[in-house]
């Protein structure tokens, strides 16, 4: 875990009656130079300019955020939607403690399977099968393990949830295919990821990702897991797939400072959808 105090880069243009409704706030952010890091440092910006002390954190990822959130470790931070209803279910009290404020971008679920599988849809997936995740705790791990437990709760129990899984970093996954240690790659991220594009090679066949019971399971009145259908372009063949929406996060274990809040809510959307590389049908 990383912590930063941003500089007052305005400090010399404010005035003392500024500087005297200057506060402290804690933002919590994932790994350094990626999207998270790079919304929540803007922010950051903005908050300082206008006088704020601002701290910002570096954790692992979603889940990390929604934690610290949940401690009120930090005031805001941004998480998957999926990784926030996961620790809901198993936490009455969580979404009281943790409130969504604002939307901020969608990534979408891929997966690539080796052309010997001849696998190119989630059904055909089986307790044979070794899946990479990506990292332990990663963002697309945490979406895996989320969607088998929906298949269990609420579904029945298809095949695809036996799927042995390993958690290999996805910028790794090419060469893990290759040698036969797994056969397909799962992950969340933007349209078109980097990992996906290098299997997108002929040597692997994109897997079109649908399952009735992850189609039917709403969170309020909307999806968890929209549907969306990535065309041909961002890679070689079309697919239909999941968007997975990141969503902007406040703690109230901490007061809340209006003038803050409402800079964040105006703020956030714009900043967010420089990242929103998938349409939702």
């Amino acid at each position: 875990m990383k912590y930063y105090r941003m500089s007052l880069m305005a400090a010399a243009l404010l005035g003392s009656c500024a500087m005297a409704s200057a506060a402290d706030v804690t933002l919590c952010a994932g790994a350094q130079g990626r999207n998270y890091d790079s919304i929540m440092k803007s922010i950051g910006i903005e908050l300082t300019n206008r006088g704020h002390n601002v701290t910002l954190k570096n954790l692992k990822g979603s889940e990390d955020i929604l934690r610290n959130l949940d401690a009120g470790g930090c005031d805001y931070g941004p998480a998957q939607k999926d990784v926030h209803y996961n620790l809901s279910q198993s936490n009455s009290g969580f979404a009281a403690t943790v409130t969504p404020i604002s939307m901020l971008y969608n990534e979408a679920m891929t997966m690539f399977c080796t052309a010997g599988s001849r696998i190119d849809e989630l059904e055909e997936i089986d307790e044979t099968t070794t899946v990479i995740v990506d990292g332990i705790g990663s963002g697309s791990a945490l979406t895996w393990e989320t969607m088998k437990k929906v298949e269990v709760e609420y579904g029945n129990s298809s095949d695809w949830i036996n799927a042995r899984t390993v958690f290999t970093p996805l910028d790794e996954a090419q060469a893990s295919l290759s040698l036969g240690e797994a056969d397909c790659a799962f992950g969340v991220g933007a349209v078109p990821s980097n990992w996906a594009k290098t299997l997108d090679d002929g040597s692997n066949n994109v897997v079109w990702v649908y399952d009735k019971d992850l189609n039917d399971l709403t969170v309020g009145k909307a999806s968890l897991y929209p549907a969306v259908r990535v065309p041909a372009g961002a890679y070689t063949y079309k697919f239909d797939t999941y968007a997975v929406p990141a969503i902007l996060f406040r703690s109230n274990k901490n007061p809340k400072n209006d003038e803050i809040d409402s800079l964040i809510k105006r703020i956030a959307p714009s900043l967010g959808a420089e990242y929103d590389t998938v349409k939702i049908n």
